[in-house]
């Protein structure tokens, strides 16, 4: 293959300073890494051993020991019984198994270093216990060898119940991050400090009293007191990281509900999600079972029972022994280590085993050769971790004016990446794929070939072949380049695409497919067995004849054409609203009909900012502005963009919204039974800095002032509630119940089913803020009788000029609706 040219002239021997202590610091960089994975791998081989020589030793050296006799001074004890020890060894085994299976884990991340520590520590618990089970049998109770791991496994239980409320809190820290919302992380810590410290004294007392012959009443009430509060309280951290849990579930939910995300992705989220909420439920159900077992079995001890007691010892082992097992898993979820399986791993395996066929089934030798040389190329590459630590330093150890926003992946390949790769004096797409200038090149139809002709070392004619190792493909294009490159419509027509295409922007259409070599046209296409539904499922393109090779004899498709799956037929879309549309304009009809449907998405009205409202509009299509002829604006006019001037909105209401007891009946009488009322309505937008009830102020203070009635409109009016608004509440608030309707709107059929009131009749005046939306509906509301009219300037309300106060009148100031008529 073609070598790629070295970066490097005669000057790259005398590179800078500056790129010398990049290079330096990268080379110590990497063996700090190797240094640090050697420590890493050193440490996990000897916590290994350690665990697994322990667990063994407890397990097999007391039977070998002391054989039959092993437990026969429990008989003579009040303090234990026999069975404590081996439910113990349970614990053990079931303890050492997690931590093993943490420890077998590759590169760990903090958390799950956090983890392990905390499964060692349940683990050094079950040990303890087991070792202090078996001395206070063996040597009694009073021994010293017996008081030392009475001690010990009260430190590491106490350590490995404070440990995962903290793995708990990591966990939602890190949900609180990704979600850019607060999951109640701040509660949870002070909950469980206040239980932590509940708890610390609850275990200095149960230690405490050990060393006493008789233990003073009030000692034990303490004793009890404590225990309670910390239950409660560690009952109310869990309910806590439960809510919090199902916050992030609930969205997920949302996303699968609309579609977002694939049935088997949220079937393994919410079934990691029900591991990790159970196991902390039963975490701490056992924890608080094996606290009160803890309390009750001193209390045994110190009242001294015959053997007629004994027997409750076992009662009090069962808990302890569950609070291991049960505290061991809830680590193990908490990890992160257990991951449920999904279709992606389902994928990866069936290509796994359709590419093992594949090389089985060839029959050739150069069938086999081919597949080997795409399995080559597809193990090449570099780690996650390598790219995210080159990231990591990208604007801070070089390249330092980086910015996100603006640099693009050219500007970082000839801003860093060649700078770094200079010193060596070979280029970094050199390095990556250990070419070699003075080997022989290998082109298309060089030796040897397959049937087709096609060279097998070449690395440049495999691109399809390579999709057969991908996981899954993300198709960003801005500007439709994709579908110029012949290869790359090759690789998203793989036959395993439709499984891993999950995304697709696309915002320029006038694109051809082009190849270098005509002839990988024709060989693409008859790669993609059904075009029409490679068509339909990529959801760009209509007619295949976009990849025709005779491109001269076929007219590029227009914008419409091509995203006609992407238009909403029938109906247009507005801020969540669905409405039917009245055409106004022949051009804009005939715009629609040249897609073959008859309804686009839109933009009812203009907006001051075109670039935050159309150009970041995803998934881009075909959108309508309707934009007053008098706003002074140019928008770009594209196969995407149609300017249709003001346009009406449908709306069919029914005569039964007028009765008597429907939402609209008390407006209409109230239209009806007096004076002509003043509409009054801000629609979407509201003043800076003042809240809804104080603009229901300003209202009611202008209605008032002019002595008219009044109707306001919009769903931002909130109920009544004028407190804290003035001294004039009380006359506002009366005013507003003799003289004044909130309606939540005002539709245009309310006007058509009152035939017998005369639209100009029907309200006195119309005050709305410049929009066009809202201004449109104002006019024609007014003119729907005589014409259908185009807004020439919106009527609205006019404050004094300076800030709004809410205390003080607004003056009404005369506006003029200027119109041009349009005849039927």
């Amino acid at each position: 293959m073609p070598c790629s040219e070295a970066f490097s002239d005669g000057s790259s021997s005398h590179s800078s300073d500056t790129d010398t202590e990049d290079d330096s610091s990268s080379e110590e960089e990497e063996e700090g890494d190797l240094a640090s994975m050697s420590q890493s791998s050193c440490l996990k081989a000897c916590l290994t051993m350690l665990v697994l020589a322990l667990s063994l030793a407890v397990w097999i050296w007391p039977p070998l020991a002391f054989g039959r006799a092993l437990l026969d001074g429990c008989a003579d004890l009040t303090s234990q019984s026999p069975w404590s020890y081996f439910l113990s060894d349970a614990g053990i085994f079931w303890a050492a198994g997690v931590t093993l299976l943490l420890l077998a884990r590759g590169r760990s991340s903090p958390h799950l270093r956090s983890a392990t520590g905390c499964a060692l520590t349940i683990w050094l618990y079950s040990i303890s216990a087991a070792c202090n089970c078996l001395f206070t049998c063996r040597l009694g109770n009073v021994s010293q060898v017996t008081r030392i791991f009475d001690y010990l496994s009260s430190f590491f239980c106490f350590a490995g119940w404070v440990w995962i409320p903290v793995l708990v809190m990591t966990r939602i820290s890190a949900l609180e991050a990704s979600m850019g919302q607060p999951l109640g992380l701040w509660e949870m810590r002070w909950v469980i400090f206040v239980t932590a410290v509940t708890t610390a004294l609850c275990v200095i007392v149960v230690v405490y009293s050990w060393s006493l012959e008789f233990v003073p009443l009030p000692v034990i009430y303490v004793l009890a007191s404590a225990y309670g509060v910390s239950s409660v309280l560690y009952l109310t951290f869990t309910g806590l990281v439960v809510r919090a849990f199902c916050t992030p579930l609930r969205l997920l939910r949302e996303m699968h509900n609309a579609g977002y995300i694939s049935k088997e992705t949220w079937a393994a989220a919410v079934s990691l999600g029900q591991l990790q909420i159970g196991g902390l439920l039963a975490s701490t159900t056992s924890t608080v079972l094996s606290a009160g077992s803890i309390i009750f079995g001193s209390a045994l001890q110190l009242a001294k029972h015959d053997e007629s007691g004994r027997d409750m010892f076992t009662y009090v082992a069962i808990p302890l022994w569950l609070d291991i097992i049960a505290n061991s898993t809830c680590v193990l979820f908490l990890s992160g280590a257990v991951h449920m399986p999904n279709a992606v791993l389902g994928n990866a395996l069936a290509r796994q085993r359709n590419r093992a066929a594949l090389l089985g089934n060839s029959m050739s030798v150069v069938d086999r050769k081919w597949h080997a040389k795409v399995s080559e190329l597809a193990e090449r590459g570099f780690t996650l971790e390598s790219l995210l630590s080159f990231y990591k330093r990208l604007g801070t150890d070089y390249m330092l004016h980086y910015k996100p926003d603006v640099h693009r992946t050219s500007d970082v390949v000839r801003q860093a990446i060649i700078p770094l790769s200079r010193p060596s004096g070979v280029a970094y797409a050199v390095t990556m794929m250990k070419g070699d200038c003075g080997r022989p090149k290998c082109f298309n139809n060089t030796p040897e070939v397959d049937a087709l002709g096609r060279s097998v070392h070449c690395e440049l004619n495999k691109f399809d072949d390579m999709m057969g190792h991908i996981a899954q493909i993300d198709v960003v294009d801005g500007k439709f380049d994709l579908f110029t490159r012949a290869w790359c419509v090759a690789e998203v027509a793989d036959r395993h695409a439709p499984e891993r295409l999950r995304f697709l922007k696309v915002q320029e259409m006038e694109a051809w497919m082009e190849a270098s070599r005509p002839e990988d046209v024709a060989e693409i296409l008859a790669k993609i067995p059904d075009k029409d539904a490679f068509n339909a499922h990529t959801g760009l393109l209509t007619q295949w004849r976009i990849l025709c090779t005779d491109r001269e004899s076929k007219d590029p498709p227009s914008a419409a054409e091509a995203n006609t799956s992407m238009l909403a037929s029938g109906r247009i879309r507005v801020f969540g609203e669905v409405l039917q549309m009245r055409w106004t304009n022949y051009d804009f009809v005939d715009f629609c009909h040249a897609a073959g449907v008859n309804g686009v998405a839109a933009f009812p009205s203009y907006q001051s900012v075109f670039d935050k409202t159309f150009v970041q509009r995803q998934p881009p299509r075909p959108s309508l502005f309707a934009t007053s002829a008098v706003v002074d604006s140019s928008l770009p006019v594209t196969g995407w963009t149609h300017i249709t001037g003001v346009w009406l909105m449908q709306e069919d209401l029914p005569g039964e919204a007028l009765g008597d007891g429907a939402a609209l009946g008390g407006l209409r009488r109230f239209v009806q039974d007096g004076e002509k009322p003043v509409a009054i309505g801000w629609g979407s937008m509201m003043a800076k800095g003042h809240p809804p009830v104080r603009m229901l102020a300003i209202a009611l203070r202008a209605l008032k002032t002019a002595g008219k009635r009044g109707v306001i409109l919009g769903g931002w009016v909130p109920a009544l509630s004028l407190a804290e608004i003035g001294p004039d509440r009380s006359e506002l608030a009366s005013f507003a119940a003799s003289q004044v309707r909130l309606a939540q709107q005002w539709p245009v059929s309310f006007l058509r089913a009152m035939p017998q009131i005369t639209h100009f009749e029907l309200a006195t005046a119309i005050l709305e803020e410049r929009g066009a939306e809202h201004a449109a509906d104002a006019v024609e509301a007014i003119q729907f009788a005589e014409a259908r009219a185009e807004i020439k300037a919106s009527p609205r309300v006019a404050p004094p000029r300076g800030r709004l106060n809410p205390s003080q009148p607004v003056r009404l100031l005369p506006v003029q609706v200027r119109r041009r008529v349009i005849p039927e």
